[in-house]
């Protein structure tokens, strides 16, 4: 049968009734000072005079019930704290006897359990992405990341991305269109001063494709993929503001990366990356995965 006082056990913390504390403080106050003024004119002192002196012994009530109080505070917490530890203990202890006496239950239990949780996880994980965080691109529902099963087409992705598209898109019904992009760490000649930074090969039309917006300047074009084209870059947000100080200027500049000198045609509006479908995404300069003749 449930009890109330075993609830109030378990949740002692919540229903322990600290506001009874004054009332009792003031009763022992009252009750001290009574058997002070008792003794008193047991001595022959009249009970005015009694009182007075009982009170002048007793000094600042006021003070003292304070620091009664804050002390009977201070030990009830204690004595809380501590029973609802010794009877947690119990509690684990009871636990465990009971799984080892019954392993095959605990088994399935504990399995039944981790599966819930998983599950649970997967779906909680799931819903916040698709419901309330869905990715921050153009027609966030229709996008999707392929792996390769061979090494075939990403080589040709490679070498010729805006052919290895026509192949996947022939492969796969479906598929309006497909995009290529690879992190890669450059070096990159600023003021003389060779570093290596963070840059991203993409497929001239994903920018457009994910819904990109540029700050300044202009997308890729598809004659930029071009291996006998001028190399060119975008910068992102970030990367204009730490290597350029967000100057406007900035378009039309050219940084040699790799060797090669690329101009700057553009740059992103804050918060394009694409952290939320690759963990890399510290580019600060984009560069165009462009058909190779080798």
């Amino acid at each position: 049968m449930f009890r109330l006082p075993e609830f109030r056990r378990v949740f002692r913390f919540g229903v322990r009734r600290s506001d009874a504390v004054p009332g009792e403080v003031d009763a022992e106050v009252e009750f001290h000072l009574k058997m002070r003024v008792q003794e008193l004119m047991a001595r022959g002192l009249a009970e005015p005079e009694a009182r007075a002196e009982a009170a002048r012994r007793f000094g600042d009530v006021t003070a003292a019930r304070a620091e009664l109080i804050a002390a009977d505070l201070t030990a009830r917490s204690r004595a809380a704290r501590s029973d609802w530890l010794a009877d947690l203990g119990r509690d684990l202890r009871f636990a465990a006897r009971e799984l080892r006496r019954h392993w095959s239950f605990a088994a399935v239990a504990v399995t039944v359990l981790g599966l819930g949780i998983g599950l649970t996880t997967a779906m909680v994980s799931l819903f916040d992405r698709l419901a309330l965080h869905p990715l921050p691109y153009r027609h966030a529902d229709r996008l999707a990341v392929p792996w390769f099963t061979s090494g075939t087409l990403e080589h040709s992705m490679r070498l010729n991305p805006n052919r290895a598209s026509r192949i996947a898109m022939a492969a796969t019904p479906g598929i309006v269109r497909v995009d290529a992009h690879q992190p890669v760490q450059s070096m990159v000649d600023l003021d003389g001063t060779p570093e290596i930074v963070a840059t991203r090969l993409v497929t001239v039309g994903m920018p457009e494709g994910l819904g990109a917006k540029l700050a300044l300047g202009r997308t890729f074009l598809p004659e930029d993929s071009l291996a006998a084209s001028p190399l060119v870059a975008i910068l992102s947000h970030a990367g204009w503001t730490r290597r350029f100080g967000q100057r406007a200027d900035v378009i039309g500049r050219t940084v040699p990366i790799d060797g090669q000198a690329a101009t700057i045609i553009g740059v992103f509006q804050p918060g394009f990356d694409l952290s939320s479908i690759d963990r890399d995404s510290r580019a600060e300069f984009w560069l165009p995965l462009r058909a190779s003749l080798t």
